[in-house]
């Protein structure tokens, strides 16, 4: 219901926030948006009429991250993401964030995902492979490459009447 609320308050106030609304309708998943803007004006507007819309909701903007030190100077401390905090760029300590199942690194503004090798001693099992695979969050599909590969393999598995634990050839 929230998110509804939200979306259509967007809509209601897009020639307002033009900006702003586009990201609420067109790149959020769930409570979880990601954005760049040209200039530094740009991000701030977008801040604040993603605020005013979700204001108007009566609702809080938080965990707000940016690689700007002159954008996060404009946020309050207790809206930004932790570890986000003004001059933090200058002092070249550069946190990184999840968001949207991605690892975000601020200072370089490069995505990425955390991946988990095999220990040796672990049997390769259909099992195992269908419970990792299961387990990365990927809602806009960067890395769905991969994991029809591995989805593939457990299609293989079947095919070939393999048992859940069974090792994988």
């Amino acid at each position: 219901i929230a998110i509804h609320i939200v979306r259509e308050r967007a809509i209601q106030m897009r020639n307002q926030y033009p900006a702003a609304a586009d990201l609420i309708l067109n790149y959020s998943i769930i409570d979880d948006a990601m954005t760049s803007a040209p200039t530094v004006e740009d991000a701030k507007a977008i801040y604040n009429g993603v605020k005013a819309i979700l204001s108007a909701c009566t609702m809080e903007v938080h965990k707000i991250a940016s690689n700007s030190d002159e954008v996060l100077m404009g946020i309050p401390s207790t809206e930004r993401a932790k570890g986000f905090d003004a001059n933090t760029f200058l002092q070249d300590a550069c946190p990184t964030t999840y968001t949207l199942g991605m690892l975000w690194r601020s200072a370089t503004d490069l995505y990425s995902f955390e991946s988990r090798t095999i220990p040796p001693a672990v049997t390769t099992t259909m099992r195992y492979i269908l419970k990792h695979t299961a387990s990365i969050f990927d809602p806009i599909g960067l890395i769905s490459p991969f994991i029809v590969q591995a989805r593939l393999i457990v299609q293989d598995c079947f095919q070939a009447k393999l048992g859940w634990d069974d090792p994988v050839p």
